[in-house]
C-alpha cells in the first residue's frame, strides 16, 4: 500500500499512457486515498476467515452492508463539496470500517495478529499458493490492459468500458451467486471419495441450472440492452450519446456472461479435481493470448476491441474446462446435460424474440425494459413447458408443492379458531 501510495504517478504513466497530464494528476491523488484500502480488505478477508472457522456466518454477512450503508452516507456528505476526492474517501472508510467492525473475533477468540515469517504454516502456506499467486497475477491483469488500451483512444472511453462492465458483473453476479460455493463442498467430497457417478452428477446440475438463469439473460440482454442502460445510466451529464456507446458495449461484454456463469461451476470442480497445474499452465497461456488478441482487436475495432477481447478471454477459457473435466472425470454421461441445455438454449432464443417485438410497441425506455423483460420471461416459461424442460419441471412442482402447503395450513387455521 505505501508503495502504491509513492509510486502513484509512475504506475500511471505507465498503466494509463493516454490520459491528459491533469488527470493523471488527479488520478495520483485518488490513489493515495485509495491504496489504503489493500490493507483494510486484506484485515476484512482475514478475520471474516476466522469468523467463519469457528462457524460465524451471521455477523460477516451484515459487515459489509454496514460499510455500503456508511459508503452511501459520506458520499452524500462529502462528494457536493469535494467532488471526486469525497467519492475516494467514502469508498476507503467503508472498507476501514467494515475491518474495524470485525475485530471483536480476535477479542473472543484469542488470536492476535504478528509477524512470523518462519512459522512451519507460513512457510506451508507459500509453497501451496506461491505458483498460483504468480498465475493469478497474470489472469487478473485484463484491467490494467483494458485501461491501457483505452486510454489512448477518445476521452470518456475508459469511463464507457468501466459502465458496460460493470452492468455486466451485476447480471453476473445475481445469474451464478450461491450455487458454485454449495456444490463446491459436494463435489470435492464425492472426489475424496471416488465416487465419480455422484460428482458427475453434481457437476450436470450446477450446469444445467445455472445456464437455466445465464440463458434468457444473456438473450434479453442483448435486447433491451438500450432501454436497461438508459434506465440504470441516463441521468445528469450521462447523455443520450452516452447511453448508445454504453449499450454497444454491454452487448460486446454479454456473450461472456454465459462462460463467467458456467465458469464458476467449472472452476470450482477444477480445483476439486486437483488439476492445479492445468490450471496454472492454461492459466499463462490465456492471459498471454488475451493481450495478443485484446491489442489486435484494438487497432480494427477501437474501443469495441477490448469488450470484444474480455469475452473472448473467457469463452475461450470455459472451452476448455469442458472437455478437461469430461475426461477426468470418467469420459461418461454429458447426453442429457447437453439436451437440457438445447432445450433451455431455444426457449431463451424465443424469449428474445418476444421481448424484441414488444419493445417496438412503446417508445419509453422504462416501459420498455418492463413489458419486454416480463413478456420475454413469460416467453420463457411458456416454451420451456412445451418442450418438458426438467428443471422448469422441477421448479412448477415445487410451487405447488409450497402453495398446497401455504393453502392447507390456512385451512387449518381457520378451523380450529375459536
Amino acid at each position: 500500500a505505501v508503495a502504491g501510495m509513492i509510486l502513484a504517478p509512475f504506475l500511471l504513466r505507465w498503466t494509463v499512457p493516454g490520459l491528459p497530464a491533469s488527470t493523471r494528476a488527479l488520478a495520483a491523488q485518488l490513489a493515495i486515498i485509495g491504496w489504503p484500502t489493500l490493507i483494510a480488505a486484506g484485515v476484512c478477508s482475514l478475520l471474516i476467515g476466522l469468523y467463519q472457522a469457528r462457524g460465524v456466518f451471521a455477523w460477516p454477512a451484515v459487515v459489509p452492508l454496514l460499510g455500503i450503508v456508511l459508503q452511501l452516507v459520506l458520499m452524500l456528505l462529502l462528494v457536493p463539496r469535494f467532488g471526486i476526492l469525497g467519492l475516494a474517501v467514502s469508498a476507503t472508510a467503508g472498507v476501514i470500517v467494515q475491518a474495524v467492525c470485525l475485530l471483536g473475533v480476535l477479542r473472543r477468540s484469542g488470536y492476535s495478529f504478528s509477524l512470523h515469517v518462519r512459522h512451519p504454516g507460513v512457510r506451508e502456506m507459500w509453497r501451496l499458493i506461491g505458483p498460483m499467486i504468480f498465475v493469478n497475477v497474470m489472469i487478473r491483469w485484463t484491467p490494467l490492459v483494458e485501461r491501457f488500451l483505452a486510454s489512448s483512444f477518445t476521452e470518456g472511453s475508459i469511463a464507457h468500458l468501466n459502465y458496460a462492465l460493470k452492468l455486466l458483473l451485476l447480471i453476473s453476479m445475481v445469474v451464478s451467486t450461491g450455487l458454485p460455493t454449495t456444490l463446491f463442498p459436494r463435489i470435492s467430497a464425492n472426489m475424496a471419495d471416488t465416487n465419480l457417478p455422484g460428482m458427475r452428477r453434481d457437476i450436470s446440475f450446477g450446469l444445467r441450472w445455472v445456464w437455466l438463469l445465464a440463458a434468457p439473460a444473456f438473450t434479453l440482454g442483448m435486447v433491451l440492452a438500450f432501454p436497461m442502460v438508459a434506465v440504470v445510466f441516463e441521468r445528469g451529464r450521462f447523455t443520450a450519446a452516452d447511453t448508445h456507446t454504453v449499450a454497444h458495449l454491454f452487448q460486446i461484454y454479454l456473450p461472456a456472461l454465459a462462460a463467467m456463469a458456467l465458469g464458476g461451476i467449472t472452476g470450482k470442480v477444477l480445483y476439486a479435481l486437483r488439476a492445479i497445474w492445468i490450471i496454472t499452465i492454461a492459466g499463462i497461456v490465456e492471459a498471454t493470448g488475451y493481450v495478443i488478441y485484446t491489442w489486435w482487436f484494438t487497432r480494427i475495432w477501437g474501443v469495441a476491441g477490448i469488450a470484444l477481447g474480455y469475452a473472448c478471454y473467457f469463452s475461450l477459457s470455459l472451452s476448455w474446462h469442458l472437455p478437461v473435466i469430461w475426461h477426468k472425470a470418467g469420459r461418461m454421461g454429458g447426453k442429457n446435460t447437453i439436451y437440457s441445455f438445447l432445450r433451455v438454449g431455444v426457449a431463451a432464443f424465443g424469449a428474445g424474440v418476444v421481448a424484441h417485438l414488444l419493445k417496438f410497441l412503446m417508445v419509453d425506455p422504462r416501459l420498455q425494459l418492463l413489458v419486454g423483460g416480463a413478456g420475454g420471461m413469460l416467453a420463457y416459461a411458456a416454451i420451456l413447458f412445451l418442450l418438458r424442460s426438467d428443471e422448469f419441471n422441477t421448479i412448477r412442482l415445487g410451487i405447488r408443492k409450497k402453495v398446497s402447503v401455504a393453502a392447507a395450513s390456512t385451512r387449518s387455521f381457520f378451523t380450529e379458531a375459536p
